[in-house]
């Protein structure tokens, strides 16, 4: 989710308007817990995600070592 809320294409690559969504969800409390998560064979974290300036706060790492599943939302849904 991070990645995604970070990504500018879902802006229409509008910088302002990214920034603007982080600061509504900084006004509101809003905040996101990072875990861990395989993509395409690597493990990736909130290290990996370029969080713009100032909004680093709205984003908290789960360490791997305490939280890493190796299975999308996609496949526990396949499952249920």
């Amino acid at each position: 989710t991070a990645t995604r809320v970070l990504d500018p294409k879902f802006y229409e690559d509008d910088q302002a308007a990214l920034l603007s969504a982080l600061s509504n969800l900084s006004k509101k409390g809003i905040r996101f817990l990072v875990a861990s998560r395989r993509c395409d064979g690597d493990v990736l974290s909130l290290a990996d995600i370029i969080v713009p300036v100032g909004f680093e706060h709205l984003f908290e790492s789960l360490p791997e070592n305490i939280f890493c599943m190796d299975v999308s939302s996609s496949e526990i849904r396949e499952n249920w």
